[in-house]
């Protein structure tokens, strides 16, 4: 069974914009949009809080274990835009950063290798953004662009 995924209600109208203008997109974008819209679609949103997050978010920091190889990773969830490899900034599409989003520490995900076999990775631990100000409060709509 898959771990339930629980998203702030600013990462919701973050990924609901950028899977809208991709989906018109075509091409890989399109098959991007399809993706965060699925994932729209079957996760739970938070109410606002002043309590920092226990859920993986855009913008924090998510260690985890591949239950295969004993190997750790770390991700940094990123808007597309903002992602940086120098930095450890991942794009919330890689398919790592895709399928934390939303999962609480402790979680096991499944991902897809290019091979077509499944690498179970574990979520050991989550750093919330560390913006005091992130995400904002009630921002207007054109704030949501800097996603895209």
């Amino acid at each position: 069974m898959t771990a339930p995924r629980y998203l702030q209600q600013h990462d919701a109208a973050v990924l609901s914009r950028l899977a809208a203008a991709w989906m018109g997109a075509g091409g890989e974008r399109a098959r991007a949009g399809a993706r965060l819209a699925e994932v729209l679609a079957t996760a739970i949103l938070l109410p606002e809080s002043d309590e920092p997050a226990q859920y993986a978010a855009l913008y924090s920091h998510v260690s985890c274990r591949n239950r295969g190889s004993g190997e750790r990773e770390g991700v940094f969830i990123a808007c597309p835009q903002d992602a940086n490899l120098a930095l450890a900034q991942v794009s919330l599409l890689t398919p790592l950063a895709l399928a934390v989003l939303g999962r609480a520490c402790g979680s096991v995900v499944g991902i897809e290798d290019p091979d077509g076999g499944t690498q179970q990775f574990e979520i050991l631990a989550i750093t919330p953004p560390v913006r005091a100000d992130w995400p904002p409060r009630r921002a207007p709509a054109a704030q949501f662009a800097y996603c895209f």
